[in-house]
């Protein structure tokens, strides 16, 4: 079961970014795997699921916004 699924559609902004060959060629293959129409998508998901776990970030975060 994939760790990683897709979210429902919300506003875009575009980025574009270079990342390592090898990388890119797992990121088509975990698209497949897990069922994603777009490697954005995975990307996107990854991103969320980072920011979901780092305990760290969400603290500096929170201290952030109350300054």
């Amino acid at each position: 079961m994939a760790l990683l699924k897709p979210r429902i559609k919300c506003k875009k902004v575009t980025v574009k970014a270079k990342i390592d060959g090898e990388i890119f060629t797992d990121l088509e293959l975990y698209k497949d795997y897990a069922g994603f129409k777009k490697n954005e998508e995975v990307i996107e998901a990854a991103i969320t699921h980072i920011l979901s776990e780092d305990k760290e970030f969400k603290d500096w975060k929170k201290s952030k916004n109350k300054n």
